[in-house]
């Protein structure tokens, strides 16, 4: 009899017993697995994120922290190179933008080269940049005391939804806050006429013209074409 319970009765409710305390230990260990991979996963990403913050701290510093009695050059009228010191480039930048221009293969012992651009010449600098990145040869890029000039683009067509427009000037207005400039392309739909090209640019107008002191000089940062 004894035999037989400890066969039928007891050896089972001891494998269940052990069975159960297993599960749980189980649930304790693999939500710490989880949370190791999970923070082993995020890790690489938290680091390049702190050094693109580093990277932009640095490049900023590295722009505002000149020597006033360094030589600079200034590229004047038909980039006519003009040997000064940065104390004196300073005094004539005025109303206008102080603009870093670099080369990329430009040689580390060269002066720094400077432009003093107008909002209207800052776009047209930009859109050239953009015009020109994946051209393999030398190329001329600039920078800002905001960072590198960078023009973003976007292309829209007439017929677009409410909800959709409100995503994209939305889009627009974060780039804009960044210093961007922004050249946005209309295009007219199967169908529709131009009016109605006119009729979305305005409404995109009217919506950043909540921001005015993000669109530059006559508007210069905001470019809305209408293809």
């Amino acid at each position: 009899m004894s035999a037989w319970y400890n066969l039928i009765i007891y050896q089972p409710l001891l494998f269940i017993s052990e069975l159960t305390m297993l599960g749980s230990r189980l649930l304790r260990i693999v939500p710490a697995i989880a949370r190791a991979n999970l923070i082993t996963t995020k890790l690489p990403l938290l680091l390049n994120e702190r050094h693109f913050s580093i990277s932009n701290y640095l490049l900023k510093k590295s722009f505002d922290k000149i020597d006033p009695e360094s030589e600079v050059i200034l590229l004047g009228n038909k980039d006519k190179k003009v040997k000064m010191k940065y104390s004196e480039l300073m005094e004539k930048v005025g109303d206008r933008k102080l603009v870093k221009v670099l080369h990329t293969k430009q040689n580390e012992t060269d002066l720094p080269l400077f432009k003093i651009m107008s909002d209207v010449d800052l776009e047209i600098a930009a859109r050239k940049s953009r015009d020109s990145s994946k051209y393999m040869g030398s190329r001329t890029l600039y920078e800002t005391d905001s960072g590198r000039l960078k023009q973003k683009q976007m292309e829209l067509k007439t017929g677009v939804s409410d909800h959709d427009l409100g995503f994209q000037t939305g889009k627009i207005l974060k780039w804009l806050q960044k210093d961007n400039f922004v050249k946005v392309d209309i295009k007219i739909a199967k169908g529709d006429i131009k009016d109605t090209g006119e009729a979305l640019k305005k409404r995109i107008e009217q919506e950043m013209s909540e921001h005015k002191d993000l669109l530059g000089l006559n508007n210069s940062k905001l470019i809305i074409n209408i293809k």
